[in-house]
């Protein structure tokens, strides 16, 4: 197995309004030869807005625009200026892997027009009779994408078995199941066998399980790489350990390896204050997915967080005066992997 690399997403980060010193800076520090010189980027496709709502739940950078406007328009690039131009960045610095993943269909394809999640527990939130609307969005994003950018993969979901994406969240979401998930990766591969699908970045492992034996083991003739998150359920404090054995970890790695499927950890982050305990747990986190995983590529949440109320990320900015630029202690840990 070649390891591709290390990387990060670009939400919500990327969706800020940073002087052009700031984004230079940053990009060097993330993606620069005296940086982190990552090589992989997950590109969100936002799901957009729908203007008659004011979405004020929506965390800093959370509202991610759709490259198109409504059902019937034309995709425009534009409409996502400040992540493309991140983007533009990090491709001329280097990054040769990028993934397209999708955190909530476009708002006008969801029950309720909004890209939070549903109004109800555990429901999904596409509309049935979108289904191929929101195949079509993915194909087309794809196509249009790989004409610009080194597009390597597409994730059409991200934590899809997650009940709890709903309407009141301060981020896009939404729950998929089973059924809605195999449709629409066997509708995608039927409509074009050439794009690369990653399935289906769950959670953490106790997540995948079921998404492996209910869905994945259906449709893994059209899966080409498995992406998973590696949190672990958590309560009032206390780690869930169940949810995340290494046997059950050693088990799912030999599967994947058997039927010759590539495997990536494509998100996690580590929250926690800015000392050196809290950067070691980041490093030793690495060592366990590295050796219990045996991934192709790992990759990084969010690497740059705001700073107000929040222990995550590698770098700190304030969002809304994002002219600061404090680089913590996991960063440091982190460039000894990069």
């Amino acid at each position: 197995m070649l390891f591709k690399g290390w990387g990060t997403s670009l939400a919500w980060w990327a969706n800020i309004n940073y002087t052009n010193d700031t984004k230079h800076k940053l990009s060097e520090l993330l993606f620069g030869p005296s940086g982190l010189e990552l090589n992989i980027v997950r590109y969100n496709l936002g799901g957009g807005k729908n203007p008659l709502f004011d979405d004020i739940n929506m965390r800093p950078g959370g509202l991610i625009p759709c490259i198109k406007d409504g059902p019937n328009e034309e995709i425009n690039l534009n409409n996502d200026k400040l992540q493309l131009s991140i983007l533009d960045n990090a491709v001329k610095l280097g990054v040769n892997y990028i993934e397209l993943f999708v955190n909530s269909p476009p708002w006008w394809m969801t029950k309720n027009n909004k890209t939070s999640g549903a109004d109800k527990f555990a429901t999904n939130n596409l509309q049935n009779d979108k289904i191929q609307d929101y195949v079509n969005f993915l194909i087309d994003s794809y196509n249009t994408f790989k004409k610009r950018y080194p597009i390597t993969s597409l994730s059409p979901f991200n934590e899809p078995s997650n009940p709890l994406w709903m309407s009141n969240g301060n981020q896009e979401g939404c729950f998929f199941n089973y059924k809605t998930m195999n449709t629409i990766i066997q509708s995608i591969k039927e409509k074009d066998s050439s794009i690369y699908l990653s399935f289906a970045d769950s959670f953490s492992m106790g997540f995948m399980w079921p998404l492996y034996l209910y869905s994945y083991k259906n449709i893994q003739h059209l899966i080409d790489q498995i992406n998973i998150h590696s949190y672990k359920l958590s309560w009032k404090g206390y780690s869930l350990y169940l949810d995340d054995l290494n046997f059950s970890r050693d088990i799912f790695k030999k599967l994947l390896k058997n039927n010759n499927k590539r495997l990536w950890v494509s998100e996690f982050g580590m929250g926690g204050p800015n000392n050196i305990e809290t950067a070691f747990k980041l490093a030793i986190h690495i060592f366990r997915d590295l050796y219990t995983l045996n991934p192709e590529a790992w990759v990084y949440w969010q690497v740059v967080e705001n700073k107000i109320h929040n222990g995550w990320g590698l770098i700190h900015v304030d969002f809304n005066n994002p002219k600061e630029i404090t680089i913590l202690k996991q960063y440091w840990i982190m460039m000894h992997f990069t």
